[in-house]
């Protein structure tokens, strides 16, 4: 969320972000998708998906940030 936050305050291309980026870059799998690194069951008012499964958000929320940051 924090990377979101910066890409959108228009620091994508700060290079004190690569680090960060990579990272999420590593986490795709051979598929293209992302998986749900936690559980969040009984911490929500609706479900998010299995840990450690492919997971269409967190797969939406990585592809937008790495396409704010032509990556």
């Amino acid at each position: 969320q924090i990377a979101e936050a910066l890409v959108r305050l228009g620091y994508g291309d700060d290079p004190r972000l690569a680090n960060a980026l990579s990272l999420i870059r590593d986490k795709q799998d051979k598929n293209g998708r992302w998986s749900l690194a936690y559980d969040y069951a009984g911490k929500t008012w609706v479900e998010f998906g299995k840990k450690n499964q492919p997971n269409k958000w967190v797969t939406l929320r990585a592809v937008r940030l790495l396409k704010e940051c032509s990556l």
